[in-house]
């Protein structure tokens, strides 16, 4: 009983814990994994990277190379994150979200087929990452796939109906689909959650306007331009917007 109330005063905190496991088996490679974690949570990087430094010293693990990686693209070296999270694909553990930040990293990177490649792996690995989905039909539409896009932001939106950001998207692509009502549909929720959404304003505007609504596309727009939104000047005259 001493030894566990002794035990217990140790870990009273992350650092303690690990730091006790660390001195008593120095060659294991994750406690040096959870308390770099610790130590950047805290706002204490040297400590972090040396410790997943160490941790991979000890045993190239993924774990190790992911938490570089997030370090690495947090300071903007994405290059090097990326090869740490590529590194972090190759353990033979499934890690989707490494496969998603090195896709993330193509896609910034202007390789999309690497990008596209990347975030498709991330889901055979796990078909209900909500955030891969969502970024799998951001590259699609850029590629111009939008029906696509439309199949994976419309799961997205299943996984996570409360994702305004995923509902803007999908409503974004209904509009390149010239699918208006349904975007129009989507805006307005959009702007319900947040009236200064100045883009969800112009686009649900320009619906309003393709379907030949002009008072509410005037509203709209109006709002969009209050917000700052650079209004096109062929749309400002069509609205007397100036």
């Amino acid at each position: 009983l001493f030894q566990s109330v002794q035990q217990q005063k140790k870990w009273k905190d992350s650092e303690t814990l690990w730091s006790s496991v660390i001195e008593q088996y120095p060659q294991a490679y994750y406690p040096y994994v959870a308390r770099g974690r610790y130590y950047n949570a805290e706002n204490r990087p040297k400590a972090a990277w040396k410790d997943f430094n160490k941790s991979i010293s000890l045993y190239p693990n993924v774990e190790a190379f992911y938490e570089r990686g997030l370090m690495l693209e947090a300071k903007g070296q994405d290059k090097d994150a990326l090869s740490d999270y590529l590194a972090a694909t190759n353990g033979g553990l499934r890690y989707p979200k490494a496969h998603l930040n090195a896709g993330i990293i193509y896609g910034k990177l202007g390789d999309r087929n690497n990008a596209l490649i990347q975030i498709k792996k991330a889901l055979e690995l796990d078909p209900d990452y909500s955030l891969a989905r969502f970024n799998f039909a951001v590259l699609l539409k850029i590629e111009g796939r939008t029906n696509e896009a439309l199949t994976e932001i419309k799961k997205a939106c299943e996984l996570e109906p409360k994702n305004m950001r995923y509902r803007e998207m999908r409503a974004a692509i209904h509009t390149d689909l010239g699918n208006n009502l349904e975007a129009i549909r989507d805006f307005k929720t959009v702007i319900q959650e947040n009236p200064k959404n100045e883009i969800a304003q112009f686009y649900l505007g320009m619906n309003y306007h393709a379907i030949g609504n002009k008072g509410a596309a005037k509203k709209h727009l109006s709002r969009a331009k209050e917000l700052n939104y650079p209004v096109p000047e062929n749309i400002k005259v069509l609205y007397d917007l100036n």
